[in-house]
């Protein structure tokens, strides 16, 4: 029996609306600039960091409101290996400084029209098809090395998942701050 490789419509439309709003807002942010992403790395410019920890805050609060109000919520969470995950950072953050754009905002940048996102996308379609060529080699030699059972950083820390949401936010407004006032300082 062939899977079913069709979603619901109602799926497909919610994915592609969601998909032209985060496109939306990463243009009106200036997520898909060239410019913002690298200012980033270079530290001159703190948008990125603004704009993913205000998300990894709104997306922590949803999920655990979620999962207190005991609405339906399927979410799995693996044990990882950590020299695998090390590896696939530091390649993500090469890719992310030499093209200027992450994955996600070098679409945007191609949909508003910007050149060298294109060469970033053709980038990431071979660069998948090389690592779905390796993954054998990757899955024996690399993800079983230092593999760890540690999934969830309130579990690790056996405290409250609203504790770590806290700790958050404070470091986000005290972060904020600082960047807030070191932008000013460098007019």
């Amino acid at each position: 029996m062939l899977p079913n490789l069709f979603a619901p419509t109602f799926i497909i439309i919610a994915g592609i609306a969601c998909g032209f709003i985060l496109g939306f807002l990463f243009q009106k942010g200036q997520l898909s600039q060239f410019k913002v992403i690298v200012g980033q790395f270079l530290f001159t410019n703190f948008t990125v960091l603004k704009v993913i920890m205000t998300a990894i805050i709104v997306g922590s609060v949803g999920i655990h409101l979620m999962l207190y109000m005991e609405l339906p919520l399927k979410i799995d969470i693996y044990p990882f290996s950590i020299l695998a995950v090390t590896i696939g950072g530091i390649l993500f953050g090469i890719g992310m400084v030499v093209l200027g754009y992450c994955p996600g905002t070098c679409i945007a940048a191609a949909g508003q029209g910007s050149n060298d996102a294109w060469f970033g996308l053709l980038g990431m379609i071979f660069g998948g098809w090389i690592y779905a060529e390796i993954d054998p080699i990757v899955h024996t030699h690399i993800k079983s090395m230092w593999k760890t059972e540690m999934t969830e950083l309130p579990k690790i820390l056996q405290i409250s998942p609203w504790m770590i949401i806290l700790a958050l936010v404070i470091i986000s407004i005290i972060l904020f701050k600082f960047l807030g006032r070191k932008k000013i300082a460098q007019k």
